[in-house]
């Protein structure tokens, strides 16, 4: 009624902090509140809808990215075991393959060396134990040891011609004498006088390299046995580190079994039943003019085990 005589009506305070204004209800309330309603619900929905979406393409693209993974874990696996695998093969077969031809080619190196150095130093002798004086004349030392103790005529020494002759660097006195020939003959000749110097302190011994006299000082135990058993055993001039015996090369490999063997006795059992063969080389006369050798670094003992791997009878 106050509305039609129009009279304001009072606005009533706020019961609400901050001065808000209240909320009237008006007649047309009751008929928005459902369409507010329904359209906080359809937006909601149509969000909703937009967050499944997302988050479906999220789990695709999730699950795709996880096969992928899947799919490279595999192929890394795979080769992984391939990888494991050909490590195992290169392991058993060609690793050691691969080492084996290096050592042989390692060994067909130093066998070249060794061929070398043995031809280069072939006109070479060495002499040990000659007595050391100040101030000498070692080429005269040496021709006086030829003709007094060799046994060398004199006009024969005298005949003798020498690239070098010279002592050897050592702490050791006397210091060994190395002679280089010019004539291979009369360094035969030499050697073949060295018989004289048995029981002398002096030794006489080819100039071979350090790991040929090894290789021989190894296989004197094949050696010993062999002309024991009263066998032609000598090692090779061309080839000073191979072993033959009765002119047939014996490898290291079968030297054990061999001194086994003809360490026993067996020879002289033999030697009681074998025919005696025709045209067999008189080893005995050949022994007594094998000159003696040695190592020119070795110890007295050492010394007269190598002194005994002179070649005897021919050459190989």
């Amino acid at each position: 009624m106050a509305s039609q005589t129009g009279i304001k009506r009072p606005r009533p305070r706020s019961s609400t902090k901050g001065g808000a204004s209240p909320i009237y209800s008006t007649p047309e309330s009751p008929t928005l509140l459902p369409s507010i309603q329904r359209l906080l619900e359809t937006q909601l929905q149509a969000q909703t809808e937009q967050i499944q979406e997302n988050i479906k393409g999220l789990e695709m693209k999730i699950a795709a990215e996880v096969r992928q993974i899947d799919k490279k874990l595999v192929d890394l696996t795979k080769a992984v075991g391939f990888n494991a695998e050909t490590l195992e093969t290169l392991q058993k077969d060609v690793i050691p393959k691969i080492q084996h031809r290096m050592e042989e080619d390692k060994k067909s190196i130093e066998e070249e060396l060794d061929r070398v150095n043995a031809y280069i130093c072939r006109e070479n002798l060495v002499f040990i134990g000659v007595p050391e004086a100040e101030n000498e004349n070692v080429e005269s030392v040496l021709a006086k040891l030829l003709s007094e103790k060799l046994q060398i005529p004199r006009e024969e020494v005298e005949q003798i011609e020498y690239q070098r002759v010279h002592r050897l660097p050592a702490a050791a006195r006397p210091r060994p004498i190395k002679a280089r020939f010019l004539k291979y003959k009369q360094r035969e000749m030499v050697l073949r006088n060295a018989k004289h110097l048995k029981g002398t302190p002096i030794y006489i011994t080819e100039d071979l390299p350090r790991r040929v006299r090894r290789e021989r000082q190894s296989q004197l135990p094949a050696l010993k046995t062999a002309r024991a058993a009263g066998k032609l055993a000598y090692f090779s001039r061309a080839e000073p580190w191979k072993l033959y015996v009765d002119r047939v090369f014996l490898p290291k490999e079968q030297q054990v079994s061999f001194v086994e063997r003809w360490g026993k006795g067996e020879r002289r059992i033999q030697l009681r039943t074998e025919p005696a063969r025709k045209n067999r080389p008189d080893t005995s006369a050949m022994r007594q003019q094998q000159p003696q050798q040695m190592d020119a670094t070795a110890t007295t003992n050492e010394r007269m085990e190598v002194g005994i791997s002179r070649e005897e009878g021919g050459q190989v």
